[in-house]
């Protein structure tokens, strides 16, 4: 087995862009359907953007960095204690090594280096660490998931 050392365990990001928006911290995740927010991008990075238009969904990676710190590692997903108690790379909470946010966010529209976006979960001043094209490539249908899931899904 190779040493996580051996390769380069210790890395840095370079923030692309920040999450612009005026909900409230406590509502961002309630709103997250309905609330449209800016994705503005570092002028350095603008022509990476390039193209980006002609889709109509993107992948949105950011860091989390609030409300991470001493999390446990395992967890009841949604915080709901009725749910079997899961690592977190088994569901898609704050508490992982990496506080690496993913988000698949409507791309509704486009100006220069500033990008409008919904269903984005990122508060205010967040740092965008990525952003992809979500294409059929990416398309899963009806993928495994575990009855905790299933039953938040047809509950909405």
């Amino acid at each position: 087995m190779t040493s996580l050392k051996q390769n380069n365990s210790e890395f840095k990001f370079r923030p692309v862009g920040v999450v612009q928006t005026e909900i409230k911290d406590e509502d961002v995740g309630s709103t997250r359907k309905t609330s449209i927010k800016t994705i503005w991008i570092d002028p350095r990075f603008e022509s990476a953007l390039e193209g980006i238009e002609q889709y109509s969904h993107i992948f949105v990676l950011f860091w989390m960095i609030k409300n991470n710190k001493n999390r446990p590692l395992s967890g009841f997903p949604r915080g709901n204690s009725e749910n079997k108690k899961v690592g977190a790379f088994a569901y898609r909470g704050r508490n992982h090594p990496n506080p690496v946010g993913l988000a698949v966010c409507d791309l509704l529209e486009r100006n220069k280096n500033i990008l409008k976006v919904l269903k984005l979960d990122a508060f205010n001043g967040t740092v965008i660490i990525d952003i992809k094209p979500y294409d059929n490539y990416d398309i899963i249908s009806n993928p495994l998931t575990p009855s905790w899931f299933n039953k938040i899904i047809m509950s909405q």
